[in-house]
């Protein structure tokens, strides 16, 4: 068809993730129990477990929640507010979750080391992966199998051939990777899709309050969209090793946190290896940067925007950025 680049990727992940929907509907406010004192991520996450791998997982519009702690989605699965938007207020504790906290009110894919176990035990790059070559030679390919999401350093792929001593993917590497590199599987979820949320960091720039709002990390087909955000100290929306997915429409109307000394203030960040991902209509007020990509290539970034003097538009870290593109 005739659609630009970006409109072409956020048809194939909507198609993706309309075909992985497949299960029921499920609603925090059944699991909230006057037990909880009203924490009511403990609700979320009787939600998540009742409506199983892709389930949906619905809160009410218009109605405020208190989230004292991190839940973990399952694959596939999809979470939103029905009638409108919900609020999802920032509850977390001070002393547990600081400024370099990386944890998110709502996460899915990895634990927060950001590996999962080695594939074969000892598997690492046995001769250069060079960069434009899908083609990378392993120490050991065992237990690796086709259709399997890697990881090493900067660079995530999936598995379209398992060879003797080496495994060939759908993309090429954008920088070459020295021998040594640890070679890891990730979670790839698939399917994850988080949409029609408010979150309130519920802090000041006196007295902020630190935690992500969503983060995902080692996963693929993934949507975000139609988020907003107040009082953000860290992250609103951060994907780790996370590749061909989308974010649409993240709009933090209020930072607390634009610090130049490696502030946490962000509105979307893409890391660790993420890979041909779009990000469109990304908007933010008084955090460092709108939109911040450190080791991740070949992401597409639309009509990113930032509204106060302080603040950058994106940025980009690292020499393991290439080929991503702003319009």
């Amino acid at each position: 068809d005739t659609l630009p680049a970006g409109l072409k990727i956020q048809k194939y992940i909507d198609n993706k993730i309309d075909t992985v929907f497949k299960g029921k509907t499920v609603y925090v406010d059944d699991f909230i129990l006057v037990a909880d004192n009203n924490d009511h991520s403990i609700a979320f996450r009787r939600a998540v477990a009742a409506a199983g791998v892709n389930g949906c997982i619905a809160f009410l519009g218009n109605k405020t929640y208190n989230m004292h702690s991190p839940t973990i989605l399952l694959t596939g699965q999809k979470v939103t507010a029905n009638g409108g938007v919900a609020t999802l207020l920032n509850m977390f504790d001070r002393t547990t979750y600081t400024r370099g906290t990386a944890v998110g009110i709502i996460q899915a894919g990895l634990n927060l080391s950001g590996v999962s176990n080695n594939t074969s035990g000892d598997a690492d790059v046995s001769t250069v992966f060079n960069k434009g070559s899908a083609t990378c030679s392993l120490s050991s390919v065992v237990g690796i199998n086709v259709g399997d999401m890697l990881n090493i350093a900067n660079y995530s792929g999936v598995v379209l051939a398992v060879n003797e001593g080496s495994v060939t993917f759908d993309r090429t590497a954008t920088y070459s990777i020295p021998v040594g590199a640890r070679v890891y599987r990730v979670s790839a979820f698939t399917g994850i899709d988080i949409s029609n949320l408010h979150f309130d960091f519920n802090g000041s720039e006196a007295s902020p309050r630190y935690g992500f709002g969503i983060t995902i990390n080692g996963a693929k087909n993934v949507r975000v969209q139609n988020i907003t955000a107040t009082n953000v100290a860290s992250k609103v929306v951060q994907y780790q090793r996370t590749i061909d997915s989308v974010i649409n429409n993240v709009n933090c109307m209020t930072g607390v946190d634009n610090r130049s000394d490696g502030g946490h203030g962000y509105v979307v960040r893409l890391s660790g290896g993420s890979d041909g991902n779009l990000l469109s209509d990304i908007k933010g007020v008084k955090v460092r940067h709108t939109v911040d990509i450190a080791g991740a290539s070949r992401n597409r970034v639309v009509n990113c925007q930032a509204f106060y003097n302080d603040s950058v538009s994106y940025g980009t870290h690292s020499l393991e950025c290439h080929y991503n593109s702003f319009v």
